[in-house]
């Protein structure tokens, strides 16, 4: 729970979601992915966004660019970069296939 804090500012009760599924995801998505230690959290996170720009995951990329300009971990010109990077992979290419 420290580490989705960490990651979005925010973090969710899994007791108060039905199921088991929330408990799981945040367990090891955040107690075991996001704090392994050969990328940092900036990094983790560039390749966040590449995922979800690739899914068209709108809401989940403006939660991403929102925690990473809280964090410090990128600035609104490195996060314009990003997407004019992103979009000749993956805007250009869905439209040409």
């Amino acid at each position: 729970m420290a580490k989705m804090e960490e990651v979005y500012g925010f973090s969710v009760d899994p007791d108060a979601m039905p199921g088991d599924y929330t408990a799981m995801m945040v367990d090891q998505l955040f107690g075991s992915i996001w704090t392994r230690g050969a990328l940092d959290t900036r990094d983790r996170r560039l390749l966040t966004v590449g995922v979800l720009a690739a899914m068209s995951q709108i809401d989940l990329l403006d939660l991403q660019f929102d925690s990473a300009l809280a964090r410090d971990e990128l600035t609104e010109e490195q996060l314009r970069e990003v997407v004019i990077h992103l979009t000749h992979y993956v805007g250009g290419p869905s439209r040409w296939g």
